[in-house]
């Protein structure tokens, strides 16, 4: 983890951005990873992060429920 909290935010809007637009091959690859680091959000010292951490861990759940 990032000591600066808008890196961290950065992150784990790359990480969702990711996972939502990865094709089922890759996604396969590196899903655990991806949604590993969306929870870790949610551990977050900065509460906006761990909104966005919960906000995001929603869409990705969405967008999987389409696939």
């Amino acid at each position: 983890n990032d000591k600066i909290p808008d890196v961290r935010k950065s992150a784990l809007e790359c990480s969702a951005k990711l996972l939502n637009l990865f094709g089922p091959k890759y996604l396969k690859m590196h899903e655990a990873t991806l949604v590993s680091f969306l929870l870790s959000g949610l551990g977050d010292e900065k509460e906006d992060n761990i909104q966005l951490a919960m906000k995001l861990i929603k869409e990705c759940g969405q967008k999987r429920k389409e696939l």
